[in-house]
């Protein structure tokens, strides 16, 4: 059930502090480093392993060895945006208006006709 709005967050790990499980887990891990990689190796270098097989355990030790190759961002050039300068400042100026003119009629007390801002290209 979701906390209501004000409620403190309670439970869970101290803001800033350790996740002390997942580094016990992590070092663990780490002691079986060289027997995963003798397998990757044995696997690498085993004839009768299936050829995937043996691709997937040289990458592994290429990418752990010498990090991930980077991946390229491909695909169509898009065309450079032109901006017209004066065209945002007038609208820009047009909302501070509508805003100034309902921050007055809020402070007079006055109700004022809201109309969303004409919808432009």
């Amino acid at each position: 059930m979701p906390r209501s709005k004000g409620t403190p967050k309670t439970g869970g790990r101290t803001k800033g502090s350790r996740n002390k499980v997942g580094r016990d887990i992590r070092e663990l891990a780490q002691m079986h480093t060289p027997a995963a990689i003798a397998t990757l190796v044995d696997v690498m270098k085993d004839d009768k392993a299936p050829p995937a097989a043996r691709v997937m355990a040289a990458n592994a030790l290429l990418d752990r060895g010498h990090g991930k190759a980077p991946q390229a961002i491909t695909g169509p050039e898009a065309p450079p945006v032109k901006v017209n300068i004066e065209l945002v400042r007038q609208r820009i100026l047009e909302k501070l208006e509508r805003i100034a003119a309902a921050h007055e009629a809020e402070k007079a007390g006055r109700l004022i006709d809201w109309k969303p801002a004409p919808s432009r290209p």
